[in-house]
């Protein structure tokens, strides 16, 4: 497949025709080198020049290598492709799942990149995460498994505080440009993508700062939770919450503080809280392999 994307307004942010300050946009960037990974012939057109008749290729060329694009061509000019994606294409409001993963595990130490059927933990939830909205992976600096892991397979990630994790996915959603963030933990590899398509829906309609099928209520199994909220509310967090369990825990400022932000729960059907499906322990682990081999489904089990 070939796929020709536009530069300014796709893969970075230009105001008034300003070539030279233009920042890149590092989800679009890990989008088309995605792409370009799996095979596919990435093409970048732009106009720039078009109309002042100046010359843009060294500076452009240039940026491109800045910003650690792969690509194949870059033409001034539209070429032929499959696959046409301009600043129109682009979905205005950035959304991306943060899922948050360390090594250090009190209760199952390294339980990130556990093998369950021949995979990392890490990358089952990964799969089914991303086959909803894009994934980016919030790390520590003492978890080199898991940033290998994800340069390995070109995973977006950030490297954060320890026991700081609001401040983590803070700075990840600030370097990743997010407007809207999902957070995911990393010890869920049962997570359904039809819940979060779900919650996603839930969190639009309501116009919520903050939504969830856990923390204030929860009806679905522990372990297929999530929480969406906006880029607005986690930085009034970061900025306000000074206890340390809230910093520790990311969300707590915000669902405990009504007066502040405006809160939604998703509930199930059917109440289903009584099953677990996370993996804290090796009881936990031994279960959720034995759902994988029993399924015999190695890439993931979805929904």
């Amino acid at each position: 497949m070939t796929y020709c994307f536009d530069v300014d307004n796709t893969i970075c942010k230009t105001v008034d025709g300003d070539y030279e300050k233009a920042t890149p946009i590092p989800l679009m960037i890990a989008r088309v080198n995605r792409l370009y990974d799996q095979g596919n012939k990435i093409i970048f057109n732009t106009a720039r020049g078009t109309m002042s008749g100046i010359d843009w290729r060294e500076l452009t060329e240039r940026q491109l290598k800045d910003w650690g694009v792969n690509y194949h061509e870059l033409h001034f000019g539209k070429p032929y492709a499959d696959v046409y994606v301009d600043d129109r294409a682009v979905q205005p409001g950035m959304i991306a799942a943060i899922i948050q993963a360390r090594m250090g595990s009190t209760r199952l130490p390294g339980k990130t990149m556990v093998d369950i059927c021949g995979k990392p933990l890490l990358a089952h939830v990964v799969e089914r995460v991303s086959s909803v909205v894009d994934v980016i992976v919030a790390t520590t600096p003492n978890s080199p498994e898991i940033i290998s892991y994800c340069e390995s397979k070109g995973i977006p990630y950030y490297v954060g505080s320890e026991v700081d994790v609001l401040d983590r996915y803070y700075q990840t959603a600030k370097k990743y440009k997010l407007d809207t963030l999902i957070r995911v933990t990393s010890d869920n590899p049962l997570i359904e993508p039809e819940m979060i398509r779900d919650l996603v829906r839930f969190y639009e309609q309501g116009g919520y700062d903050w939504a969830a099928n856990c923390r204030l209520k929860v009806t679905y199994q522990v372990g297929n939770d999530a929480e969406i909220f906006s880029y607005k509310a986690l930085e009034k967090a970061w900025y306000l919450a000074d206890d340390t369990y809230d910093r520790e825990h990311v969300t707590p400022f915000i669902y405990q503080h009504p007066e502040l932000f405006k809160l939604g729960v998703l509930e199930n059907d059917v109440d289903l809280s009584h099953i677990k499906w996370t993996v804290d322990t090796l009881e936990d682990l031994e279960r959720v392999r034995r759902i994988y081999e029993g399924l015999r489904v190695s890439s993931g089990i979805h929904s």
